[in-house]
């Protein structure tokens, strides 16, 4: 039973109960849909991976800017401590997402 069915693909699903479907389901779809999730897990992971590195580039950059270890909330330290490891996160995740293109076999 695995994703690649060298004979007797199935059919798509009926959506709309009028007995007709978009036809046998090939090994193309099996595929597609396997690249869909990876690709949606590899954005994950690289996200969740990445939070610790970004967490400790908005440490850097906040005391960089001249903050210091008792400051009060000042609207400066939103770019350290939100915009920058927001920025990690999102672009990690964003190349985890992104598409790898045909693979050539």
């Amino acid at each position: 039973k695995g994703l690649a069915r060298s004979r007797g693909c199935a059919e798509h699903k009926d959506w709309f109960g009028d007995g007709t479907t978009t036809g046998p389901l090939t090994k193309v779809d099996d595929y597609r849909i396997l690249a869909t999730s990876m690709r949606l897990m590899r954005g994950l992971v690289f996200g969740t991976v990445s939070l610790l590195p970004a967490l400790f580039a908005g440490i850097a950059v906040y005391f960089v800017l001249g903050g210091t270890t008792g400051d009060e909330w000042e609207t400066w330290m939103y770019g350290p401590c939100y915009l920058v490891p927001g920025l990690i996160v999102g672009g990690s995740l964003f190349l985890g997402l992104r598409d790898e293109g045909e693979i050539k076999q």
